[in-house]
């Protein structure tokens, strides 16, 4: 019985960083000299990490059925400052944490996959 258990599991870790800047020149009419111009100039410093990780199994109900459960478990951070603004914490604006499940059920024949009902 044990060996018909399949137990996975895993990790992953997304690290942003994106830096933009936005010079913005005017034409000087009178001296037709584009001049820097630092109310409309702009940039912005944007992080964001996720940090996520799932644990599923996949076990033999009958002989013709299998069924795989798991869970997924994801957390966000994300900010960005702006130079004109200053900084913006991205958690008040979105759940930061979430966590996910879900089953499908495998109908075999013969040891062939027949059909995949899925349920999250």
């Amino acid at each position: 019985m044990v060996e018909d258990i399949i137990v996975e599991a895993g990790a992953k870790t997304e690290l942003d960083h994106i830096k933009s800047t936005s010079d913005v020149y005017q034409l000087n009419d009178s001296t037709e000299i584009y001049q820097y111009n630092a109310t409309q100039s702009t940039s912005v410093d944007y992080h964001r990490n996720v940090y996520a990780a799932y644990l599923s199994s996949t076990f033999k109900i009958f002989k013709f059925l299998d069924m795989k459960a798991g869970f997924r478990s994801e957390y966000t951070e994300a900010n960005a400052n702006f130079s004109n603004t200053g900084n913006v914490n991205m958690k008040t604006l979105q759940h930061p944490h979430t966590l996910f499940s879900g089953f499908t059920y495998i109908l075999k024949e013969s040891n062939n996959k027949i059909g995949i009902l899925s349920s999250h």
